[in-house]
This record gives C-alpha cells, sequence and structure tokens, in this order.
C-alpha cells in the first residue's frame, strides 16, 4: 500500500495576518469582504437583545397554544434565531446573492429593514398601528382605571410601537417582531391591582399586533421574492408494448 501524498502549487499568496491562501484568490476576498461588512457598526445595531430593559410579563397564551396556525409564532422563532431568509442572512452565509433590500431600498436587506423601514410594507405597518390605536383606546376607556395622563402615555406608547423611538425603546431600535414590548414608566404607573390589570391588558395587544403584523410582513415578502412552483409538472409514464391490452379494449 502506498503512502498519501498531497502536493501544493509552486506559489501561493501569504499574508502575515492569514497566513497561506489556500482556497484560492477569489474564495478568500469574498470572504473577507463579508467579514468586513459585519463589523460596520451601521449594519449590526443592537445585536445583543438585554430582555431585563423590555416588559417582562408573560404574553398571551393564545397565539401560542391555542390558535389553529402557528404562522406568527414560527416567523418569531426564525427571527429571534436569525434563520429568516433575507438577503443579508444568504450573502452572509452562502455568498449567492448581494446583501441589498430587494425592494430596491438602498439598505442591507436586514430582518429589522424589512419590518420597520422598507416603504415597501409601510401600508401594512400603517394599517396596523391604526387599528392597534383603536383597540387600545377602546379597552383603556373601558376599564376607566387610568387618569389623562396615564392614557397619553399609552397611546403615545402605542403609535411609537412599529417605530424606531429612542423615548420608548430601550434600545432605541423597535424589536416588535420578536415579540417583545417596550416597559411603560414604573414611576407613572403604580403597582396596585386596578392598574397592573390595565397594563397587562395593554402589552397583551401590543403582542398580538406585533406577530401578525410580523406575519403579515413576512408573507407579503415571501409572496414577492421567494418564488415557488405553485405544484409539481406531472410525471409521463411510457407503457410497455406488452402491456397494451390492459388499456384498449
Amino acid at each position: 500500500m502506498t503512502l498519501p501524498t498531497f502536493s501544493l502549487p509552486e506559489y501561493t499568496l501569504y499574508s502575515p495576518s492569514h497566513g497561506f491562501v489556500e482556497a484560492g484568490i477569489h474564495a478568500f476576498l469574498a470572504s473577507q469582504s463579508s467579514q468586513l461588512l459585519h463589523s460596520y457598526p451601521s449594519l449590526r445595531p443592537n445585536l445583543t437583545l438585554f430582555r431585563m430593559l423590555y416588559d417582562n410579563r408573560s404574553p398571551p397564551p393564545h397565539p401560542y397554544t391555542r390558535a389553529s396556525s402557528a404562522y406568527s409564532a414560527v416567523v418569531q422563532l426564525y427571527a429571534r434565531s436569525s434563520q429568516l431568509h433575507t438577503a443579508f442572512t444568504r450573502f452572509s452565509r452562502f455568498g449567492d446573492t448581494h446583501p441589498f433590500c430587494q425592494a430596491g431600498c438602498d439598505a442591507v436587506e436586514t430582518p429589522h429593514h424589512i419590518f420597520v423601514d422598507c416603504p415597501s410594507f409601510t401600508p401594512l405597518r400603517e394599517t396596523a398601528r391604526t387599528s392597534l390605536l383603536r383597540d387600545v383606546s377602546e379597552q383603556v376607556v373601558q376599564l376607566a382605571e387610568t387618569t389623562h395622563h396615564q392614557t397619553d402615555t399609552i397611546l403615545a406608547f402605542t403609535a411609537a410601537l412599529f417605530s424606531d423611538d429612542g423615548t420608548v425603546w430601550p434600545q432605541h431600535t423597535t424589536h416588535f417582531y420578536l415579540g417583545t414590548t417596550p416597559p411603560l414608566p414604573f414611576d407613572l404607573f403604580p403597582p396596585t391591582v386596578p392598574t397592573q390589570r390595565v397594563l397587562t391588558r395593554v402589552v397583551h395587544l401590543w403582542h398580538i399586533a406585533a406577530i401578525r403584523l410580523t406575519s403579515r410582513i413576512w408573507g407579503e415578502y415571501s409572496r414577492r421574492y421567494h418564488h415557488t412552483p405553485s405544484h409539481t409538472p406531472p410525471t409521463t409514464y411510457t407503457l410497455p408494448p406488452h402491456l397494451f391490452y390492459l388499456i384498449n379494449p
């Protein structure tokens, strides 16, 4: 049995900081370009989500335990684990496409851009915001357990739920698509039972509206940019001549 052997090219690129470039100059430059892009702070805002900064109430159980469809929960799970099939994710992991928004925006197509900034989905965000403001207003008026100042604060937070507002979101960027909600001021809402009951209902309305908007935006995004065949074309089989008698009258 002969001993296994291997050989290197006669000339190999070498870098003091990276060593020998054995994978080829094209693959090496693509890898370095991707790493450089990932290092830009402007492209990776607030990657670490500090949960202690956000509202710590339990989410409403219905979307996760009783809903007939788990689509909203699944989209949220993929967003939390950085598994959404965005252009930036494909670029960083496979390098098979450019990382920019497929709708034509001059921005990297991250989940935050799709759910918060992309103008293509502004109508969905505005519709959800208007509907949520109406529902929260009705809930607060019905309970009649808040002051005017408390009501105005709740509605101001509601209006900013789907946008980057540093006065509402602890890390200055919205994370509604991850199922998180901003905390209301502790000094304005005392820990009494009636007040906490109002806040729990409001936060539940926020959470449900947020995950529904997330699923609607992602569904519309998938329909526009993830083209899949609607059905598998039928397969034609040729019958052997000696079996023709089975179909001939």
